[in-house]
This record gives C-alpha cells, sequence and structure tokens, in this order.
C-alpha cells in the first residue's frame, strides 16, 4: 500500500514539475496547547505527511518544553508545500505528565493524539490553528481541532 502512495506521489510530482513553475508556498501551522490538568507537562509536537515518518519540532518556536498546569502554550510548525498540488500535513501533540505541578519529579503517564490531513496548501488562509487540551486526572490530550 506504501508503494503504491509513494507512486502516486511521484507521479503527482512530476505532473506539478511538468506544468508551470510554482514558488514553494509555506503555511504557519499554530498548535495551542492548553494545560488543564493538575500537574505539568512536557510537550512535544511531531509533524509528517502521509508519506514521511514522523519528526519532532527542533525549530525555536516549535521545540519541546514544560507547559505548567492551568497554563497555554503555542507551539508553530512552518509546512511547505513544495508543488502545486496540495499535500495535507499531520500534527501530534505528545503529553508526558509529571508528578508534580511544579514539573518535577518525573513522568506518570504518556498520551498522544494526532490529527492527519491538516491542509498545507491554503489558498486563502496561510496560518492554520490546531487546539489540544491536556486534561486529567485521568491524563488524556484531547483530539486537536
Amino acid at each position: 500500500m506504501k508503494k503504491l502512495v509513494l507512486s502516486a506521489m511521484a507521479a503527482l510530482l512530476c505532473a506539478a514539475s511538468a506544468g508551470a513553475q510554482t514558488v514553494p508556498k509555506t503555511t504557519v501551522v499554530e498548535i495551542h496547547v492548553k494545560n488543564q490538568s493538575n500537574t505539568c507537562a512536557w510537550v512535544t509536537i511531531y509533524w509528517g505527511r502521509i508519506y514521511t515518518p514522523w519528526t519532532i519540532e527542533n525549530a525555536p518556536e516549535g521545540r519541546p518544553r514544560f507547559v505548567g498546569h492551568n497554563s497555554n502554550q503555542s507551539f508553530f510548525v512552518r509546512f511547505t508545500n513544495p508543488t502545486s498540488v496540495p499535500l495535507p500535513a499531520e500534527i501530534k501533540v505528545r503529553a508526558e505528565y509529571t508528578r508534580n505541578a511544579n514539573c518535577s519529579g518525573g513522568t506518570i503517564a504518556d498520551h498522544d493524539n494526532y490529527n492527519k490531513g491538516i491542509a498545507a496548501d491554503r489558498k486563502i488562509l496561510e496560518h492554520i490553528d490546531v487546539t489540544s487540551v491536556l486534561s486529567g486526572p485521568p491524563y488524556s490530550v484531547s483530539r486537536p481541532q
């Protein structure tokens, strides 16, 4: 199945490059993380596409960090669409909850949820918002909207 998807993607890329030249378009995905749990969480943002493995976002505005209880943080991921063919993005939000509200004591729970098919080539909007809510106990990460 993956070979079929890769073959289809290669055909689309060749067809797109054979047409008019396009300038790569960048879409910024802003992930709002709201920690409504009673403890701190180490939050890691992963990104990918249907044909790539998950990659940890490591740009300064998106790299992993603590989100304290009752706090909000925004993370940013930039996707560049190399062709005129829209290539959907994927975002995963992972929360590793700590034992204490002051972000200490090791972790007690590890949860993630992800959103597939974010349109990373919007014709009008170049900024997409995704919100994830951390909650608990029992600890969980809501599916991004």
